[in-house]
C-alpha cells in the first residue's frame, strides 16, 4: 500500500517552465504543485507495470487531442469538414492503443502464435481504417475540404484490387 505521507520538495524552473506550469491544463489540478503531482503520476503509470487496453486508449486519446481539438475549432470557425481526417482522428487512438497493450503481451509469450495474432490485429485495424477511407469515395464529392480527394486516388486502389483478383482468379 502506497504511503500518503508527502514530502516537500523544492525545485527550481525557468521562467518559461513556469509560466508553462501556469498555464497548463491539468484535469483537476489547479496549482502547480498539484499539477506537478499529477504529472508525476502520469509519468509513473508510463513507466510502471503494464497497461491495459483502457488505459493505453485513454493515453492515446490525449496524445492526439490538442490536434483533434484544432482541427475541430479551424472546422468551426471556417465551416468545413473533413470526414477523412475524423476517420484518421478516431482510429490513430485505438490504433495506439493496441500496439502498446499488444506489444507488452507478445513480449512476454515471445513466440510465433502471438506474433501472428499480433499481425492479426494489426491487419483488423488498418483494413478497418481502408474500408472507411474507401466509404467516403462511393460518392465523387466526399465530404473533405477537398471534395475529389478520395476520387483522385481511387483509380491507383481500383487498379491494384482489379490485379490482385486477377491473380486470385488465375490461382483457382
Amino acid at each position: 500500500m502506497p504511503s500518503t505521507k508527502t514530502i516537500p520538495l523544492s525545485v527550481r524552473v525557468s521562467e518559461e517552465d513556469a509560466e508553462f506550469i501556469a498555464t497548463l491544463e491539468v484535469v483537476g489540478a489547479k496549482t502547480p504543485s498539484e499539477k506537478l503531482r499529477t504529472i508525476i503520476s502520469e509519468a509513473r503509470r508510463r513507466a510502471v507495470g503494464k497497461y491495459d487496453y483502457g488505459n493505453c486508449l485513454a493515453i492515446a486519446k490525449e496524445m492526439v487531442a490538442p490536434i483533434v481539438s484544432q482541427i475541430r475549432e479551424t472546422e468551426h470557425a471556417t465551416q468545413t469538414h473533413s470526414e477523412f481526417l475524423a476517420q484518421v482522428g478516431e482510429w490513430m487512438p485505438d490504433m495506439l492503443a493496441y500496439l502498446m497493450t499488444t506489444l507488452d503481451e507478445r513480449t512476454e509469450e515471445n513466440d510465433e502464435s502471438s506474433l501472428s495474432k499480433f499481425e492479426k490485429g494489426v491487419a483488423d485495424r488498418v483494413f478497418t481504417l481502408i474500408e472507411n477511407v474507401l466509404r467516403l469515395g462511393v460518392t465523387s464529392q466526399s465530404r473533405c475540404y477537398d471534395a475529389n480527394l478520395i476520387s483522385n486516388r481511387l483509380q491507383n486502389v481500383v487498379d491494384l484490387v482489379s490485379l490482385i483478383s486477377q491473380r486470385q482468379q488465375s490461382e483457382v
